[in-house]
């Protein structure tokens, strides 16, 4: 299953350099725990001084958050069953990742 996973830029300089969007390929029996380390791994999400932690959602529903490397070593907190799978989760197929406020 692709997985488009889209971020929030954390400063105008990142919004410049992108990328803002990758895709994850992760069979539809994969867990949201999976996933979450995956994109963790990839050093795709990005953060700054004041964005520190950036949360994950979908169709409005936020699944979780991902801490910086830096501030939190990478910490993952989920809002729902990280056994849960990416199929049953993402139906749609996104998650984007914001920053709150």
């Amino acid at each position: 299953m692709k997985i488009a996973v889209e971020r929030e830029a954390c400063c105008a300089a990142d919004d410049q350099a992108g990328p803002l969007e990758m895709t994850v390929d992760i069979p539809t029996s994969a867990t949201l725990h999976s996933l979450a380390e995956q994109i963790r791994k990839s050093g795709f999400l990005q953060y700054s001084a004041s964005h520190h932690t950036i949360f994950g959602a979908t169709a409005g529903r936020r699944l979780l958050s991902i801490s910086s490397q830096y501030h939190s070593d990478g910490k993952v907190v989920y809002f729902t069953d990280q056994a849960k799978t990416v199929q049953e989760l993402l139906p749609d197929g996104r998650l984007r990742f914001t920053f709150p406020g």
